[in-house]
């Protein structure tokens, strides 16, 4: 985990690229956060949500929340709420002040174990393209084997019709 988010549990994406921690290891599960688009007149906003794991391995992508056609008002407010309930399930809820609008994320925080799963499976591509990288050479080889059999000289024959051997004289 980088210094910046410290002891994040869930953070939010801002628009510069930088997560801003919402929800700490140690702390409650349950933030309200109050935002506002990064440009005036912006017409959506998306909201991307990212899960921090304690085991240091990187952050797994938890889901995106978009607000489409936001009011052409200059002091757009957003209210988005999350929690985390005891079976580990993120909600996100982000609504416009102004209009009351609202739109909802809920997904399950994905278990250490599935995290381990999911890490030992990557490695079997590689075998995969040892495989494929074997198949290639073994082709190669045949090739040159068939191209160095074309290449030989032809053995001479062990004597002319036109000439005897000398015990035949």
């Amino acid at each position: 985990m980088s210094d910046e988010l410290g002891n994040a549990k869930i953070s939010l994406r801002l628009a510069d690229g930088r997560p801003y921690p919402l929800l700490l290891h140690e702390q409650t599960n349950q933030q309200h956060v109050l935002l506002v688009p990064a440009h005036a007149g912006q017409k959506a906003v998306s909201l991307n949500f990212t899960y921090h794991p304690l085991n240091g391995s990187g952050p797994v992508w938890l889901g995106l929340l978009q607000l489409t056609d936001l009011p052409e008002s200059k002091e757009v407010e957003l209210k988005l709420e999350v929690s985390l309930d005891s079976a580990e399930k993120f909600h996100a809820t982000v609504s416009i002040e102004n209009t009351g609008r609202t739109e909802k994320l809920e997904v399950v925080i994905p278990s250490e174990r599935r995290l381990k799963a999911r890490r030992k499976k990557k490695p079997f591509w590689f075998f995969g393209i040892l495989f494929i990288g074997s198949i290639l050479l073994l082709i190669a080889w045949v090739a040159f084997q068939v191209a160095a059999l074309n290449k030989a000289e032809p053995l001479p024959p062990p004597f002319s019709v036109n000439e005897t051997p000398s015990k035949l004289r």
